[in-house]
């Protein structure tokens, strides 16, 4: 039985062979370049995390980003970072985009951006191109980073009829649970087409990390890969 793990589109673009740790080589099995996700496929299996249940993300509500960014620079073990979502939005005010102040690297794109209960809201994909802001006003802009939203990620799953699962956040972590509530499996049908419009570039952005220890969604959630896109093309920031 195949699994499936969701990463950027910009993460596997201009790869000759991509390999997943330990499975070894995996394929593409779908793009949407427009909202830069990808789909690869290889074995199931591998503890998993579920897609947030209910209302979405709100504006000021925190959030952690796990990944494994500046490979070969810093702890080859998961770094985490903390932040808020500070817009629910992009640039352009592209609805597929949520803006998050956790402080991502290259490397940490296709990475979750995990709520309080440890519940995926996005998929980190680019941030902010400091240097090229700077030379436009005159400032450095500080903590601005963007994540493909939830919605986004579930409507590129449910095109490519990939089931995957959903539980409850909680403000308080009920004792013994873990703040993990009742799981829902979500079996999409397939749907004709997924083509939503290109993102509007109204500021200089930059994607994230063309080299990335990614994690990425195995059938039904978000499972560590290790380093896929070894030899991906791309500017890193």
């Amino acid at each position: 039985m195949a699994g499936h793990i969701l990463t950027n589109e910009h993460v596997v673009r201009g790869c000759a062979e991509l390999r997943v740790p330990p499975a070894g080589v995996v394929a593409v099995a779908a793009l949407d370049e427009a909202a830069d996700l990808a789909l690869l496929a290889g074995p199931a299996g591998g503890a998993v995390a579920a897609f947030r249940q209910g209302r979405g993300i709100r504006a000021g509500a925190g959030v952690v980003v796990v990944g494994y960014p500046l490979r070969g620079v810093l702890a080859s073990g998961a770094n985490v970072t903390a932040g808020i979502v500070s817009a629910l939005a992009g640039p352009g005010d592209d609805r597929r985009l949520i803006q998050i102040t956790a402080p991502v690297q290259p490397g940490n794109s296709g990475g979750p951006v995990l709520d309080s209960s440890g519940n995926a809201v996005g998929v980190v994909v680019s941030k902010l191109d400091a240097i090229a802001m700077a030379q436009a006003t005159g400032d450095i802009p500080q903590n601005v980073n963007f994540a493909v939203g939830a919605g986004a990620a579930r409507a590129f799953l449910d095109a490519e009829g990939v089931a995957y699962e959903t539980a409850p956040s909680e403000k308080a972590a009920p004792a013994g649970r873990g703040g993990r509530g009742r799981q829902t499996l979500h079996r999409p049908r397939r749907m004709l087409e997924l083509t939503p419009p290109r993102r509007p570039r109204t500021a200089p952005v930059l994607p994230e990390a063309p080299r990335a220890a990614a994690f990425g969604m195995v059938g039904t959630a978000l499972t560590r890969q290790g380093h896929i896109g070894s030899i991906a093309s791309g500017k890193s920031a």
